[in-house]
């Protein structure tokens, strides 16, 4: 059991730095997109480039919340399995 919450410990993991990764590639797209549109852009340009910006936020969003939320039940699972693991069986 330990090995198994350990797994998915890990994909979940592996899953959030995806976001924070796609995030961050979304975000410097969108300070470029801004930079090079400038301020004489149209209504749907600007449209575009703050969707954009919003969905960067909400993928960094999402995964700072696994690191700093979603671990602790993993964490607590693996400790209890690891301590019914060292325990000692008693036949009566």
């Amino acid at each position: 059991m330990v090995s198994r919450e350990q797994q998915l410990l890990r994909q979940m993991m592996y899953r959030s730095g995806v976001f924070l990764l796609l995030g961050l590639v979304i975000l410097l797209l969108t300070l470029l997109m801004n930079r090079t549109l400038g301020s004489d852009r149209s209504v749907v340009e600007s449209l575009l480039a703050e969707g954009i910006n919003i969905a960067a936020w909400v993928s960094l969003w999402e995964a700072l919340a696994t690191f700093l939320v979603d671990w602790f039940p993993y964490r607590s699972q693996i400790r209890l399995f690891r301590k019914l693991a060292r325990a000692k069986l008693v036949f009566r």
